[in-house]
């Protein structure tokens, strides 16, 4: 009778064993899909940055804004003699308060 018990016990503790390695290694395989996944998409994402950056600089290039502000703009460059000093603008004063 010790004996069966022995051997059943034994044999439960390796089934166990066996089914939790089991279940384990299901996890850790999912885990790394995930994990590639990941990595995946972060070197897309590193790939699109460095596009996107290299975009912005070409975008905001002195040169290239000065032009367009040329062609669709009537700007001017301001005069000396449009700047004037805060004291000089009058201001009205209010009634009554603030």
């Amino acid at each position: 009778m010790k004996r069966f018990i022995f051997y059943f016990l034994f044999g439960l503790m390796a089934f166990l064993t066996t089914s939790g390695m089991f279940i384990l290694k299901y996890h850790v395989v999912s885990k790394e899909k995930s994990l590639a996944r990941m990595h995946r998409q972060i070197v897309q994402n590193n790939r699109s940055i460095h596009i996107l950056r290299a975009e912005w600089t070409n975008l905001s290039d002195a040169k290239r804004l000065r032009i367009l502000v040329e062609k669709n703009t009537s700007l001017q460059k301001i005069k000396p003699a449009q700047i004037i000093h805060w004291n000089d603008i009058a201001f009205e004063e209010k009634q009554g308060g603030v």
